[in-house]
C-alpha cells in the first residue's frame, strides 16, 4: 500500500505506543516517518526533516501542542498540522483552528478516518 508514498509525516505524541503504532501504519501507507515525544524536539525536527504534514498531539508535556502550532506557523517552512488529540471539547478545537491547525481528530481515531484526511492533503499539495 502506497498511498501516502513521498509524503513526510513528523508524529509528535507522548505516548510511546501510540507513536510506534502511528509510525508503523504511516510508514506502511508509504511515508516517510519521524517521531519526536515533545514540542522542543519537535520543532528541530521541523527544520531538518522538513515535513509535509505534522500530526499533532495538543497534550504533550513541557509545550502545549498548541504552542507548538503556533511557534512551527512562524517557521519559512510551514507543513500542514493535524491535531490528533484526546481533547474533543469545541474550546480545543476553536483554539486549534486559532494556533494554525487545519484539522482536527480526536483519538481514538479511527485509521480510514485518518488516512483519508492524509490522502486529502496529498490531493491538495
Amino acid at each position: 500500500m502506497a498511498a501516502l508514498a513521498k509524503m513526510r509525516i513528523l508524529v509528535v505524541e507522548d505516548h510511546a505506543d501510540t507513536a510506534a503504532s502511528l509510525s508503523l501504519l504511516l510508514s506502511h501507507a508509504g511515508a516517510t516517518v519521524e517521531v519526536s515525544a515533545n514540542g522542543k524536539d519537535c520543532l528541530s525536527l521541523v527544520d531538518e526533516f522538513r515535513p509535509d504534514v505534522i500530526l499533532l498531539d495538543l497534550g504533550l508535556p513541557g509545550m502545549s501542542g498548541l504552542e507548538v502550532a503556533r511557534e512551527v506557523r512562524c517557521i519559512r517552512h510551514s507543513p500542514l498540522l493535524v491535531a490528533l488529540t484526546g481533547f474533543a471539547h469545541q474550546q480545543y478545537r476553536d483554539e486549534a483552528g486559532a494556533a494554525g491547525i487545519e484539522h482536527f481528530l480526536v483519538k481514538p481515531c479511527a485509521i480510514d478516518d485518518l488516512l483519508a484526511v492524509l490522502g486529502g492533503l496529498k490531493n491538495c499539495a
